[in-house]
């Protein structure tokens, strides 16, 4: 009996599952057979400055007609109408201009019956305003200049591909220069002396970027050196300063704080040392050697004036005329400055001048205390 039921059942499964299998038969049917075409290979995303380009590879399918690429999950796209009969396939890119973002890609060929391909995804970053602000420029850790050239050494940066770099040069004309962006050091031999220099640093976000970000340019002056004293002499005018117990003007530039200058006792204030540079100087700095013992002999209040004529002035260096006088004689007051308490002082010269008057105003032990000057140095530019 047993066994009957069983069998009785058994039948029925069968006969069930016969009718399911044959439902889903004649659904297949009626709908047709999915076909999926070629789908993309090798998807890259290259990006750039607000756009970025999309590239992959296709094998040969004469039946596949286009491209769709998705982004922001389907609800932009672009279609890439496409020639796919060339045996062996190929690549084929696409230029889309695109918000800075992180995005992903979906890749998807179709053909005239609308059949499709699976979907690929590739994810890429666009790049735009936002990165470009956050640029710094590479920066000069120093700067060390002779008479004869000028060493930069720069500072290391990531991502950075290249330095545009442009200075005039000695003989005035303009030198442009793409430099390695591995390179640490750039040596200038023929540099101009104070003269202005601009660069650029170039950025690619990442290796496979399609566009050159670029930082905010610097631009800079090259230093000033120690102007040489080799062709200094006295310039004799006839409000000058006299000198004392045989410590001449000319020993200000004699190369030895061993000897230096002595103004006469009693010395009127001011006072007027005069140099003929021997070509025209830009003066940035001056800087004076004390006598040992005697540092409130070295000059305190002083001022700069400089020609390229060297006329006399026609009244002495005490007269409260001097200088008008000077000014109408074609003396220019370049800059006034104070030595004391330090050796040293900073000079806004910018224009070049061959001769040099010294006037001083004063010492800090006062009154009518003589000069004492050992050594005199100047930094600047020589034309």
């Amino acid at each position: 009996m047993l066994k009957h039921i069983l069998l009785i059942l058994t039948v029925v499964f069968v006969a069930i599952s016969c009718d399911d299998m044959n439902e889903f038969h004649e659904k297949y049917l009626k709908e047709g057979e999915i076909v999926y075409i070629g789908k993309v290979d090798s998807v890259e995303i290259l990006p750039g400055n607000k756009r970025a380009k999309v590239k992959w590879f296709l094998n040969a399918d004469p039946k596949i007609k286009n491209c769709k690429v998705y982004w922001n999950k389907r609800k932009d796209s672009i279609d890439i109408q496409l020639d796919n009969s060339e045996i062996g396939g190929g690549w084929y890119e696409k230029l889309i201009d695109l918000d800075e973002a992180q995005y992903l890609f979906e890749f998807i060929t179709n053909d005239d019956q609308n059949n499709k391909s699976l979907s690929v995804f590739k994810s890429g970053k666009v790049y735009g305003d936002s990165y470009q602000a956050e640029l710094k420029p590479r920066k000069i850790g120093s700067m060390n200049a002779t008479s004869e050239e000028v060493t930069i050494n720069w500072n290391a940066v990531e991502n950075l591909v290249g330095v545009s770099f442009q200075y005039n040069n000695k003989n005035n004309e303009l030198v442009k220069l793409e430099l390695d962006p591995t390179a640490d050091k750039l040596v200038l031999p023929d540099f101009k002396i104070g003269g202005a220099f601009e660069y650029e640093s170039l950025f690619l976000p990442e290796e496979n970027a399609i566009d050159t970000f670029h930082a905010p340019k610097v631009q800079g002056i090259f230093p000033y050196t120690a102007v040489p004293k080799d062709n200094w002499s006295l310039l004799e005018l006839a409000d000058n300063m006299s000198d004392a117990y045989g410590w001449v003007t000319s020993r200000l530039w004699d190369g030895s704080t061993g000897s230096g200058y002595h103004s006469p006792d009693n010395t009127s204030y001011p006072a007027l040392l005069s140099v003929d540079l021997g070509a025209p100087t830009i003066i940035k700095s001056i800087k004076m050697a004390p006598r040992g013992g005697f540092a409130n002999r070295l000059p305190k209040k002083i001022e700069i004036w400089m020609s390229n004529t060297a006329n006399e002035v026609g009244v002495e260096a005490t007269d409260d005329q001097w200088e008008a006088k000077a000014a109408e004689a074609g003396w220019v007051k370049v800059d006034e400055a104070s030595l004391s308490p330090n050796t040293f002082a900073s000079i806004n010269g910018s224009e070049y001048y061959r001769y040099l008057r010294i006037r001083v105003l004063s010492v800090p032990a006062g009154g009518t205390t003589p000069m004492n000057i050992m050594e005199m140095y100047l930094t600047g530019a020589v034309e």
